[in-house]
């Protein structure tokens, strides 16, 4: 999964456009666009209405004193899938936690290799 962070497609478009203030580094990370092809996991039909309630509410965590993420915010998803008048509230809730689950499982063995490269790199 090259994204892993999920932002809108026109956010993330608009970040992958090469402005004539990008590095030497920014302008190759971006010359073949974003990575919209392998941005978001393969999802079945079941779970598009979760995915979308993610994507609605990923910014709205829990973080606890250290910065670690705790959890999505309960009612944020609840206020958000009551104004979107969306069905079965307690399975579309069980998916997005599940999706979250997965994200963040995904999220944090990024980190863990971004981390790992940058000690080999160190070490050199």
């Amino acid at each position: 999964m090259a994204c892993v962070d999920h932002k809108p497609c026109d956010v993330c478009r608009q970040a992958f456009k090469i402005s004539r203030w990008d590095t030497p580094a920014e302008r190759e990370h971006k010359k073949n666009g974003p990575p919209c092809a392998t941005c978001r996991p393969e999802l079945l039909p079941d779970n598009a209405t979760a995915f979308a309630v993610y994507l609605r509410c990923a910014d709205q965590l829990i973080v606890g004193p250290m910065g670690d993420k705790i959890g999505l915010n309960f009612m944020a998803v609840k206020g958000f899938m009551d104004m979107e008048g969306i069905p079965d509230q307690a399975e579309t809730w069980e998916r997005v936690q599940l999706l979250y689950g997965e994200i963040f499982r995904a999220q944090r063995e990024d980190a863990e290799r971004k981390r790992e490269a940058e000690k080999d790199r160190a070490r050199r």
